[in-house]
């Protein structure tokens, strides 16, 4: 007994299940007699124990039947992203669907996970709810809870438990700062993570966490909608040492994450100016755009560059793309201004990609003794750094080359020139060798500080092309043009001045000297103009020599002009007068024979020491000396030669001069300017606070740029199409080249803009204007690079300075996914009437015509039913970067496409947000009306309201319907529901667009296929005339496609036509609310008055079909006549209706029990039925409508009147006295004494689904044109005439109405009494209602009608637009 005990104690119900069932097994007839004889003892003892395992299992069988016992024996899961740490046991990723296997299981069972709060560490438990039970309570499916750690879980209340393990995911990373260093901070987004529990690993580098408030942290942050987690979506760690910027982990106890699925495998890149190393490896200058060739990329994906700093510090710097194309395999970079020849590397990449960093050289001037000093880029302090002059080389040892900042990043380089060196300099790194550039000749040894410079004409004999300059409070000096020699000095007339201005006259004048009188001055004379005097003083001087004063005015003429702090002269040869410029900003056009000011204005450009020169070839004035710039300025008029942005009120069109020596170090701005005889213009710099500063410098101006290109090639958008593809095209960020001549460093470009709010576009309908400076020149100056800017359109972009029309260039617009980064908006929830987002670039405020699933939707407005806005996602902006729309009635999920006049961009699909865990089981519903191609599965109309059974269900659940859009387009609706009764089950009405297929919960693997059967209710003419037109009025009818199931017949009689494409055939457009309508040509073998349109999902007919009378005595009448009429449905009286049908049925209740039960045969769903009766039952006649099956669908009532009938297989009408009404249609029992007996006659009125006796319309609009010349037209208010048959003071008029106030309500209708009809029941005429639309016209008695067409009125036009916005008073 002790084994037995002991037997019981370990009982196992399993095992002695399976004892019970293995005991026959050993007495089957596989055994031998023999050996069951030789065995016989052993089997009595098998037998006992079998019997005390039958009666333990038993007991134990009885126990679980008596207690119900909630348990939890394993979980079926394994991760979807990264691997667990062990593959044996459960795995999932938090947000993730897993099953439960257990006992009791329902769906209020609690389900307990472990979890962790980032905050503080704190560990606790999060209990959830099943998402559905599965196997009669054997198993529930449950979603992880973000916060979730590794760990048991368990049920509420219940018994077992299991390990789940949580693996990590990522789905962004990113640097905190802008270097991959040591130290440097590092963020990784995703979720699963656990404080405290986490290794980061940087390829083979870890950083393990050890506690809450040591090593890496984990903490909550709020991302995009699709990845953001209630907590533990983020972490901030340190970048440990020996890390690379490669392979990315996460692991927890729970396993590893994978890593991002991002590769770099080629860079696309030559050098614009110098030569490399290797011309076979990729090669750049420093500022210059390369690609990047790989996948996985977006526009957070982070770039490592080695750089240098001007101290010859190596470290590396993290830079973000300009651009990521849409498929993630291909970026465009900035190369960083200290990058330096090495590998790039890219963050989530396992890549080393070489880069050969080309130093450039722009110019090279002596500074004091032997010492250059080197404008240009890329040079490298202390490493591997030298100067070639002629042969001669420095090398770069440390203090002998000295590397800075001047405009950009290591762009200046100070040098001593060594003995033997010659002229021509160029500069060498590891990256490559410069351009060579001669020193220039730039600085005048006999001048101290400059104040202005006038050259002498080609007539000057000797002195032809001499240059003359004035010093500060000094002498005027006669300078050679090459060697910059001291040639000679003239005497400067009046005051020692600080302000003086020069100019050569260009042609003789004759002065009117206060005190010399009239004297004639010649062509070539000198012009002096000091502001030192007092009154200020206009001088004409004969430059020979030491300049003998010929002539002199004051400034003003007879009423003096003290023009303080004169500037600078300059004589304009067309217009014959002198342009004096000023401190400030003030220009004065003065009389040169009297000094007299003729007109004076503001540049805008306030200057402190500048000149002024006249253009030889456009006559316009120069200025400068305002910021290193050059302005050109119309002399009539004094408007500056450039665009004004309006956006940020801004004048634009000048001339940067940084790259060409103007403040170059202590170079200064400019304070002499003038032209020589070749037109090249010539500068002196000023600097009163360094005696270096003062050069004299050629300056290059821009010309008109004559190509777009890219890589030698015409410039094209990386993405989209360009709307003119012969043209150059762009996506903004984009990189681009632009072909000319005189172009530097610092030359600008002017791009087109319009800003998210649609400001330029205020500005009469014209752009603003956006300057950008270019990013690399070539050595000769004859190509730029630049990047377009974000708030570029469609336009001309010039060249900043540069008069004339430029050069066309279209911005083509793009459409991009999401990213984690992005800010939170609905992109993944397209559904009617939403409002949605999209993130893109090159859209256009006002301008962007957007395609959403198949309806056109135009931005031809700065309002908000299409609205651009900037895009500030964290670590990175755009302009113009995100579109928000309502989206449309009829709008598919996708294909989306944006359209500017630049070109359009096309998105296949659009991202819909699913649900943790929802799916569809069932649908129940039939279709209204129509004939489904199958009657066992679901079928419905477009419109109708359809239940959907099964799990997960919500409010917001998105439901996804197969559906095609107006012009063809095959795509998907989404839908949310309409009413939500529980978890387990909503309803739906079936969008306006959804064709026959499968129905699913976004996200959900589950579909069920529901065929959409097609409904005509109107006609546009009531006859049909083969080849002629025809237009239907219907729902749930698409236009048709070649592909498999795509086509819609359309039979008439023995003709039919099919449409197989969107574009030609029979032609589907929308109506409103569900309604569609469709042109069609009548094929020329069509007869008959019907019409059937067949779809996948079924068929409709319509029918022109008069009015069918007649009488059918049912069962003789009168005393003691049989019973002709039986009383259940197998002996019902078989009556047949046809589709238009008027009939008079008579008969008799006798005895007072007596039921009468019509079978209506020919009856359809979606028919209209009418009965009523006289006779014997008077007030207690009772009507009661059945099914085949004996359901009751309507009564009892006394008479029905057009009852819209619901989908049935059969209709039963039965007819008896009150209070006879609980009888039993099926069996006949339950039928009682009635209060009348007699005879009895019914009137049935039963119209058919699409059916009208309808002739046609008197009806032409009055006012307005009528979009269709072959379908009969009305205003509203106007009386129209109507033909067709049986008319009478009881007809009714239906006409389609749309309420513009409640569109919610869709279309409805408006009965209306007819103000006459015609004696003979053939016409009548009725006044249009105020809301009626274009739509079918049917008495009230009929379900099809014909189609009036409702012309729009426009009666008056009142001016709204007051700064109020309030209504302007009458006059």
């Amino acid at each position: 007994m002790a084994q037995c005990w002991d037997q019981k104690i370990s009982y196992d119900p399993a095992a002695a299940l399976n004892a019970i069932f293995d005991a026959p097994e050993k007495e089957g007839a596989d055994s031998s007699h023999s050996d069951r004889a030789s065995s016989a003892n052993a089997e009595a003892q098998d037998s006992s124990t079998v019997a005390i395992s039958q009666r333990l299992l038993l007991e134990s069988v009885g126990i679980m039947q008596r207690q119900s016992v909630l348990g939890i024996t394993s979980i079926l899961s394994t991760a979807a992203a990264g691997t667990p740490a062990d593959s044996l046991i459960a795995s999932a990723n938090v947000g993730q669907t897993i099953t439960i296997i257990g006992t009791s299981l329902n769906a209020n069972t609690d389900v307990v996970f472990p979890t962790i709060r980032s905050s503080d560490g704190l560990v606790g438990t999060r209990t959830v709810k099943p998402s559905r039970v599965l196997g009669g309570g054997s198993s529930i499916e449950v979603v992880v809870p973000d916060d979730a750690v590794t760990g048991t879980v368990t049920l509420s209340g219940g018994s077992g438990s299991s390990v789940l393990q949580i693996v990590p995911t990522i789905v962004d990373i990113d640097l905190t700062g802008s270097n991959f260093l040591v130290g440097s901070g590092f963020q990784i987004l995703g979720s699963g993570f656990s404080e405290g529990d986490l290794t980061v690993r940087f390829g083979g580098a870890p950083v393990i966490d050890t506690g809450v408030f040591t090593g890496p942290d984990v903490f909550n942050t709020g991302l995009n909608t699709r990845w953001d987690r209630t907590d533990n979506d983020a972490i901030n760690v340190l970048v440990p040492a020996g890390a690379a910027p490669g392979l990315i982990t996460v692991e927890t106890d729970g396993g590893t994450s994978a890593s991002l699925l991002i590769s770099a495998t080629q860079l696309s890149t030559t050098a614009l100016a110098g030569t490399p190393v290797s011309p076979a490896q990729p090669s750049a200058n420093a500022g210059q755009t390369l690609r990047v060739l790989g996948s996985g990329f977006d526009l957070t994906t982070e770039i490592i560059f080695p750089i240098v700093d001007s101290l010859g510090n190596i470290s590396n710097r993290a830079v973000l793309p300009d651009l990521a194309k849409t498929d993630g395999t291909l970026i465009e970079v900035r190369v960083p201004d200290d990058a330096m020849t090495g590998n790039v590397q890219v963050i989530g990449a396992n890549a080393n990609l070489f880069l050969q960093i080309v130093p450039t050289l722009r110019m090279v001037e002596r500074f004091s003794g032997s010492q250059v000093r080197l404008l240009g880029s890329g040079f490298t302090e202390n490493s591997n750094l030298s100067v070639d002059f002629n042969g001669e080389t420095v090398n770069d040892t440390g203090l002998n080359v000295d590397v800075s900042l001047n405009f950009l990043a290591n762009d200046t380089l100070s040098v001593h020139v060594p003995s033997g060196g010659g002229n021509l300099v160029s500069v060498i790194t590891a990256g490559g060798v410069s351009a060579p550039v001669t020193i220039a000749t730039t600085d005048p040894a006999d001048v101290g500080e400059m104040r202005d410079l006038a050259i002498f004409p080609a007539s000057a004999g000797v002195d032809s092309g001499r240059l003359v300059v004035v010093e500060r409070f000094g002498a005027i000096k006669v300078l050679d043009p090459v060697t910059l020699a001291l040639v000679r000095t003239i005497n400067r007339p009046g005051a020692a001045a600080d302000g003086i201005g020069l100019d050569f006259l260009t042609e003789p004048i004759t002065v009117q000297d206060p005190v010399r009188g009239a004297v004639a001055v010649p062509l070539g004379s000198l012009i002096v103009v000091n502001e030192d005097d007092s009154p200020d003083r206009l001088y004409y001087l004969n430059p020979a020599g030491t300049g003998t004063i010929l002539a002199d005015v004051p400034l003003g003429g007879g009423t003096p002009l003290d023009l303080a702090g004169v500037l600078g002269a300059a004589y304009h040869p067309l217009r014959h007068t002198l342009f004096v410029l000023r401190s400030g900003d003030l220009v004065a056009e003065i009389n040169p024979a009297t000094g007299v000011a003729i007109k004076s204005f503001h540049t805008g450009f306030s200057v402190g020491a500048g000149d002024i020169a006249v253009d030889p070839v456009s006559r316009n004035l120069w200025v400068a000396g305002s910021g290193g710039r050059l302005v050109s300025i119309h002399p009539e008029t004094g408007r500056v030669i450039g665009h004004y942005d309006p956006i940020g009120n801004t004048q634009l069109g000048t001339i940067a001069l940084s790259q060409q020596g103007v403040g170059f170090q202590s170079f200064g701005d400019i304070s002499g300017l003038a032209f020589n005889s070749l037109g090249v213009m010539l500068g002196t710099t000023s600097n009163i606070f360094d005696s270096l500063a003062e050069r004299i410098l050629k300056l290059k101006l821009p010309d008109a740029p004559t190509d777009i290109m890219v890589g030698g090639f015409l410039a094209v958008a990386i993405e989209g199409t360009p709307a003119n593809s012969a043209l150059p095209s762009a996506n903004t960020r984009q990189r681009i080249q632009l072909v000319g001549s005189g172009f530097t460093r610092s030359t600008e470009v002017e791009f087109p803009r319009v800003n998210r709010f649609g400001e330029a576009l205020s500005n009469n309908g014209q752009p603003g204007f956006v300057r950008v400076q270019v990013d690399a020149v070539s050595p000769d100056g004859t190509v730029v690079e630049v990047v377009v800017p974000d708030e570029a359109v469609t336009g001309n972009v010039q060249i900043a300075g540069v008069d004339g029309p430029g050069l066309f260039l279209q911005i083509v617009p793009t459409i991009r996914t999401a990213l984690p980064s992005d800010p939170v908006v609905n992109f993944d929830g397209p559904v009617e009437g939403q409002r949605w987002s999209l993130f893109g670039s090159g859209l256009v405020e006002g301008d962007t015509l957007v395609s959403f699933g198949g309806v056109a939707m135009n931005e031809n407005s700065t309002g908000a039913e299409l609205d651009v806005s900037d895009v500030a996602a964290s670590g990175f902006s755009r302009a113009n970067g995100r579109l928000e729309l309502t989206v449309p009635e009829r709008g598919l999920a996708g294909p989306i496409s944006v359209q500017t006049d630049g070109g359009s961009f096309l998105a296949g699909t659009v991202p819909i947000q699913a649900p943790a865990f929802a799916g569809i089981v069932s649908i129940a519903a039939r279709a209204g009306q129509g004939t489904p191609v199958n009657s066992s599965v679901a079928s419905a109309n477009a419109g109708q309201i359809i239940t959907l059974q099964g799990f997960g269900f919500s409010s917001t659940t998105n439901i996804v319907f197969a559906a095609v859009a107006e012009d063809g387009t095959r795509s998907q609706v989404v839908v949310r529901p309409v009413t939500v009764p529980n978890s387990g089950q909503i309803t739906v009405r079936v969008p306006a667009l959804a064709v026959t297929g499968p129905v699913t919960v976004a996200g959900s693997s589950f579909t069920v296929d529901l065929q959409i059967v097609p409904l005509l209710n109107g006609i546009s003419a009531g006859s049909i005339t083969p080849d002629g037109f025809l237009r239907l009025a219907a729902s749930g009818i698409p236009e048709g496609g070649s592909g498999a199931g795509q086509s819609v017949t359309y039979t008439i009689g023995a003709g039919s036509v099919s449409d197989t494409s969107g574009t030609t055939g029979p032609d589907v457009f929308s109506a409103l609310d569900a309604a569609v309508e469709i042109d069609l040509s009548v094929p020329a073998d069509a007869t008959g008055s019907d019409v059937t349109v067949t779809t996948a999902g079924g068929s409709a007919t319509f029918r022109l079909s008069d009015l069918a009378s007649s009488t059918v005595p049912a069962e003789t009448q009168g005393s003691g006549a049989p019973d002709g009429v039986g009383g259940t449905l197998a002996t019902a009286f078989d009556l047949a209706v046809a589709a238009n049908a008027q009939l008079t049925v008579t008969g008799r209740i006798d005895p007072a029990a007596d039921v009468d039960i019509f079978k209506l045969t020919g009856v359809e769903g979606g028919g209209l039925l009418s009965v009523s009766a006289t006779g014997a039952q008077s007030t207690n006649a009772r009507f009661i409508l059945f099914d085949e099956t004996g359901a009751i669908l309507t009564g009892p009532v006394s008479s029905l009147s057009r009852f819209v009938l619901q989908p049935r297989n059969g209709y039963f009408l039965g007819y008896s006295g009150f209070p006879n009404t609980g009888y039993n249609p099926v069996t006949g029992s339950g039928a009682t004494n009635a209060s009348n007996v007699g005879d009895y006659s019914l009137s049935l009125r039963y119209g058919g689904p699409g059916t009208t006796s309808l002739n046609a319309f008197t009806a032409t609009a009055a006012m307005g044109v009528p979009t269709s010349s072959n379908i009969a037209s009305a205003n509203t208010r106007q009386t129209i005439t109507i033909a067709g048959e049986n008319f009478s003071g009881s007809t009714r008029v239906r006409f389609t109405t749309f309420n513009g106030d409640s569109p919610q309500s869709g279309l409805t209708e408006r009965e209306v009494t007819p103000a006459s009809v015609a004696a003979d029941g053939l016409s009548l005429t009725v006044a249009v209602p105020d809301d009626a639309v274009t739509g079918p016209v049917r008495v009230s008695d009929e379900a099809g009608g014909l189609i009036l067409q409702i012309v729009p009125v426009v009666s008056d036009i009142d001016d709204l637009s007051t700064s109020t916005g309030a209504r302007p008073a009458c006059g």
